[in-house]
This record gives structure tokens, sequence and C-alpha cells, in this order.
């Protein structure tokens, strides 16, 4: 990373003076720009034409290799499958956010609702789907909120700094997200979105620590986890529950994006189970994978 950043600023540095006001001002306006659509509530509903008792579904565009770039998204439409709820996914542009500037959000008759967490406790309670965590005492139920609560808020941090912070630049990168808009591919943009996201981890924590540590945090995370699963089918037994898909969407950026990371390699080495755990989620709820990264498609069918 530090070399590509390098050659930045030696082209930057043989410029002209107002090559580098132009592009200077560029590199404030376009973060700027991009953090106000970041922010910006979506006041009004988005699909006028909606049909009754239709869970319409807003996030990200799909990649060549994942359905979502994000764990919370592919955790919302995974839930969405296991729950057999009638679901559409809304093609929406990348800045389109919910009311809590935050992707995923869904409407549903008229009405909207935001954070993937919330949106699947709203969603039990309107579709009488309580039924899928059945399989779990209270003990279990106990043991997956916290599991869930780690991988969201924590192991997460410690994998989003490898992927920010380290790995924007072959992130960002075509051959995985298919054609991006302009300013997502220019140094400076890239570089101000890793600087952001320094500054969220040092606000979250983990971004204070060395490398070695951040990484040990996550790895001692996932250690548990494969502990946890152990031989079991899924996380409470043979049948999925809620946790699962949690879990799926966050141990699928790790999995099928072919970036190589610290976390990776220690799944392949010491937690073998997890990756066949995620395969299994994967054959399960996602025989369309295939065909969605693909095509880069937000409308294929996943049942026979």
């Amino acid at each position: 990373m530090s070399k590509f950043f390098d050659g930045v600023c030696e082209q930057f540095d043989s410029l002209p003076t107002w090559a580098k006001a132009a592009i200077g001002t560029a590199a404030i306006a376009v973060p700027g720009y991009l953090l106000f659509c970041r922010k910006k509530q979506q006041p009004t509903l988005l699909k006028k034409d909606y049909k009754t008792g239709v869970v319409y579904v807003y996030q990200f565009p799909r990649m060549t290799v994942i359905p979502s770039l994000s764990p919370y998204c592919l955790k919302l439409e995974t839930w969405l499958r296991m729950a057999d709820i009638n679901y559409e996914n809304v093609d929406c542009s990348m800045m389109t956010r919910s009311s809590k500037g935050l992707l995923p959000f869904i409407e549903l008759n008229g009405k909207q609702y935001a954070d993937s967490g919330f949106i699947i406790k709203e969603l039990t309670r309107i579709f009488n789907k309580n039924e899928l965590e059945s399989s779990l005492s209270l003990e279990q139920k106990a043991i997956a909120l916290a599991f869930e609560k780690m991988t969201e808020n924590a192991t997460v941090a410690s994998y989003g700094y490898i992927r920010w912070v380290e790995n924007a630049d072959k992130f960002l990168s075509e051959k995985l997200h298919g054609p991006l808009p302009f300013f997502f591919k220019t140094p400076f943009a890239r570089w101000s979105l890793t600087k952001n996201f320094k500054k969220r981890f040092i606000v979250h924590g983990i971004g204070r620590h060395s490398r070695e540590d951040i990484i040990s945090l996550g790895v001692e995370d996932l250690k548990a986890l494969s502990t946890y699963i152990g031989s079991k089918k899924f996380f409470g037994g043979d049948n999925p529950t809620r946790v699962d898909c949690s879990l799926f969407g966050f141990l699928a950026q790790l999995i099928y994006i072919p970036i190589k990371t610290p976390h990776m390699d220690f799944l392949k080495s010491d937690c073998q189970n997890l990756i066949q755990y995620c395969d299994r989620m994967k054959e399960r709820f996602w025989s369309d994978w295939n065909e969605a990264c693909a095509n880069r498609s937000m409308h294929t069918s996943w049942k026979a």
C-alpha cells in the first residue's frame, strides 16, 4: 500500500500548480460529497407502487465473487430466505441510504425499517417467525447473542482494518465489483476512503493497537467460534437460526473474496470447520450464488 501511495505522490509532485490545485479541490470535494450522501436521510418512500406484504430490500450492488460486500446485507438477505419471506431487491444507487444513513434497509407496506438487526426483529414479529429460533434452548440463545455481537462489533473491526486500511486498492477493483463510478477509481478518493476508515477504527478503539494485536484479536474470535461450532452442522445443531445468518454474512467476506488476509490464512490452517460451515450455509440458501455474481444480478431465484 505504501508503494502505491509513494507512486501517487511522485506523480502529484510532477504536475503543474494548476493541476495540483484542481486535484486538491477534488480530493476534498469528492469525500465530502460521499460523506454527505452517506449521512443524507431518506425521508420519503422510494417504492411508490409497492405490493402489500412484499419486503423491498435496499442494499449494495452485487459483486462478481460474493452477493454483497456488506456482511450485514448478506446476513439480512440470507435470513429472508431462511424465513421464506417474499422479498424483492430494489436496484438503487450506491449512495442510497436509510433514514439512519446506512445500508441495508427495507420498505414494507409503506414503512421503512433500517439496520439489519432491527429489521429481522421487526419482520420476526410481523410475519410471526419466532419458530425459527424454537430449536434453541434459553442458554443457546444467550450464547448465540454473545457470538453474534462479538462477530458484528469486534471481529468485523479486526478484519475491516485489514480490508480497508491495508487493501483498499485491491478491494476496490473492477475485477471484484464490476464497473465502478469514476471517483472510486481516483487515487485520492481511495486515499480519503482509507483515511476515513482509519479514523473510524481509532474511534472504535481497535485502530489504536499495533497491526499484530489487531490481527490477534480477530484470530482469537475466530478460534472461539470454531471451538464452539466444532462438528455441529449449524450453530445450534441440525437447524440454522438467525445467528447462522449473521456468522455467514461475516465469514463469507473472508472465505469467498479472493484477497489474501491473515484471517483467511488462520481459517485455512486452524479452522477448516468454519469454512465447511460457511459452505453448508451457501449451499442451503444460495443456490443462485454463481448466477447472481456472474451477472451481478439482484433478481435471481434461489428456489427450485
